[in-house]
């Protein structure tokens, strides 16, 4: 058994994010498909400040729920994801536990509250 590397990763782009955040919350690349709800993924994905973490875990909350008004909800809720948010601090209200690096995670199934 080999020993693990971090590796340090860059921030997405914002259409790199938005890409992330459409392939979890609707499982496409892009909003061909649901052309409505592209403005306000826009408006999300911008909560994510390049996270690709927290594009995937605020598009797996979302996921096939094509409702404008809880994809609405999600902008209006109340959270930062900003300077000093980590990775592992949106991961454990993710809910994804310490056997990460062995894959295997467990997502809560409620909405967002505040990522810490």
């Amino acid at each position: 058994m080999g020993a693990l590397h971090a590796h340090s990763l860059e921030l997405l782009s914002a259409d790199d994010c938005l890409s992330v955040f459409a392939q979890h919350a609707l499982g496409a690349r892009d909003f061909e498909g649901h052309p409505s709800l592209k403005e306000v993924a826009e408006k999300i994905v911008r909560k994510c400040n390049g996270l690709p973490l927290a594009a995937k875990t605020l598009g797996g909350l979302l996921r096939f729920n094509v409702d404008l008004h809880a994809w609405e909800d999600i902008v209006e809720t109340s959270f930062y994801i900003g300077e000093g948010t980590s990775e592992k601090s949106i991961s454990e209200y993710a809910g994804v536990d310490s056997r990460i690096d062995r894959g295997i995670i467990q997502g809560r199934s409620h909405g967002v509250d505040e990522l810490h």
